[in-house]
């Protein structure tokens, strides 16, 4: 029969590694979730009237956008490049998932709204 000190020594090496298992699988977590800025980046470049630069980012960067982020970022190319009806299309299918986009992208695509884009 094993004494208590020995229960309570093997009771603490017990909870050690546990601890340290939990603790190498947080920081395996944390490394793994690497936050792709892609969208940012592109839009950055967008806003600052780089529509060309913006192109070529989102070519190389287009895979790593969810399709709700690639329809955003090409009704503004769309529009940076005059294919109007097609930004058109792609505003009026993203009315439904603005909810995925804070509100400041909400009034920025709103400049792009097909009354706005058949104006210029």
């Amino acid at each position: 029969m094993k004494s208590e000190n020995e229960v309570n020594r093997t009771e603490k090496a017990k909870m050690k590694i546990l601890l340290f298992v939990v603790f190498i699988i947080s920081t395996l977590n944390a490394f793994s979730q690497v936050q792709d800025n892609s969208f940012d980046n592109i839009y950055y470049l967008i806003d600052q009237n780089n529509p060309f630069k913006a192109r070529d980012v989102y070519g190389e960067t287009k895979n790593n956008l969810s399709p709700v982020h690639q329809k955003f970022i090409e009704a503004f190319l769309d529009n940076a490049f005059g294919r109007l009806t097609e930004s058109n299309e792609k505003i009026a299918d993203l009315q439904n998932k603005l909810d995925q986009f804070p509100d400041s992208l909400h009034v920025a695509l709103y400049t792009l709204n097909p009354q706005h884009n058949f104006i210029s």
